[in-house]
């Protein structure tokens, strides 16, 4: 059993209209905690964002894991974990995640704190 313990990404976003973090290795880990907090949407009401943790298969083709959101203007931090052995959220990721803002509307920006650890 895997048992070390590591930080994947820890990111601040500042008034962005998009956002990737590009290929992140997680190979070498069985689970993976995703939070993002202190959203903040510059035109909040009714619009909201959504942030997609996606796997990366071996020809680089995206598939989304899971989505944390759809979030507005909030300080609340949403989180959730994934690995397959987990009961609530059994799935496999692979080598390598990427995490991704969607369902941002064009004349938005967004601001948001996030954090993938790993074990």
């Amino acid at each position: 059993m895997k048992s070390n313990t590591r930080t994947v990404l820890a990111d601040t976003l500042t008034n962005v209209s998009s956002y990737s973090s590009g290929p992140l290795d997680v190979g070498d880990l069985n689970e993976l905690l995703v939070t993002i907090g202190s959203v903040t949407v510059s035109n909040p009401y009714p619009h909201t964002v959504t942030f997609l943790v996606k796997a990366i298969d071996a020809n680089g083709n995206l598939f989304t894991l899971v989505q944390l959101g759809p979030l507005s203007t909030t300080a609340i931090v949403q989180g959730v974990s994934i690995g397959a052995g987990l009961t609530n959220v059994p799935v496999a990721f692979g080598d390598q995640i990427q995490i991704d803002l969607s369902n941002i509307q064009p004349d938005d920006t967004v601001s948001a704190q996030m954090s993938i650890k790993g074990k």
